[in-house]
């Protein structure tokens, strides 16, 4: 009963990480897209 208990803990985890992972590139390839932007209108 603990062993499984442990181990939904660590799928939580495991998706909170993969949760947190996504975020983080989904920021960095808008921010990258917004450098883009930037970049063609000072052309």
């Amino acid at each position: 009963m603990d062993l499984q208990l442990v181990r939904i803990g660590l799928t939580a985890l495991e998706k909170k990480c993969n949760d947190l992972k996504n975020q983080i590139s989904t920021v960095h390839s808008s921010r990258s897209a917004r450098l883009d932007e930037f970049a063609c209108e000072k052309n």
